[in-house]
This record gives C-alpha cells, structure tokens and sequence, in this order.
C-alpha cells in the first residue's frame, strides 16, 4: 500500500466509529445529525482528493504562477520607492478630495480616520517601552 492510502485508512478508521454512533441518534435528532455525518464524510473524500498526485500537482503549478507574476512586477514596482514618486503621490492625495463630490470626501474622511486608528495600536508610543 502507498504511503497516502495507509494515511486515509488510519483516518478513517479514527473517524469510523464516532460518524456510526453518531449516525443512530438520526431518526430521532431529524436531518440535523445525517447533515452532520455528510458533512464530515464529504470533508474526508475532499481531503482525499486533494492529496490524490493529479490534484496536488494542479495546485502546484497554480502556485507557481503568482510567483513569477510577482517577480515580474518587481522590476515595475522598484521605481516607486523613489522620492519624485512619493511626492507626486502626495500631492495627488491631497489635491484629488478638492475635485470630488462631497459624499466621497466624506467617505475618504471617515476611511482615513479608521485607517488611522488601527495603525495607532501599532504606533511608536506604544513600542517605545519595549
């Protein structure tokens, strides 16, 4: 036997015996409890699937993917830690809520504050200590 089949038969047979008694009470708990055994039971075949050789190799490469998009990117996003990009940026936030709506501005407003206050919890003030 291969080395993911003994695996599944250990698992299943940890999980045999709790989805049979746990199948009895079922004529009288309704379809709640057979819901509950389909789902452990549809959980175990995902997992067998998804450690089957033919899945995990799609999955593989689809991992692969991000990354050479990333490393691609890289090249394109290392010009925006300039200085003169910063600075257009900047100015663009600032400038931008003078051009919009009011509803928006107030939106931005209330989305800047937000963000402000979950950065506080990380701020120098409270890291000065460590």
């Amino acid at each position: 036997m291969s080395e993911s089949r003994n695996t599944v038969t250990r698992y299943l047979s940890f999980l045999a015996v709790p989805l049979w008694a746990g199948s009895w009470p079922s004529p009288l708990s309704g379809v709640a409890a057979l819901q509950v055994v389909l789902f452990i039971l549809a959980s175990v075949a995902l997992w067998v699937c998804w450690k089957a050789d033919p899945v995990s190799r799609v999955f593989k490469r689809s991992y692969t993917r991000p990354q050479r998009l990333r490393a691609a990117a890289n090249g394109l996003l290392s010009r925006t830690r300039s200085p003169l990009f910063l600075s257009v940026l900047v100015v663009l936030l600032f400038a931008i809520p003078f051009f919009q709506n009011d509803y928006y501005r107030d939106v931005l407003t209330l989305t800047g504050m937000y963000a402000v206050l979950a950065l506080g919890s990380t701020s120098w003030w409270d890291r000065r200590g460590s």
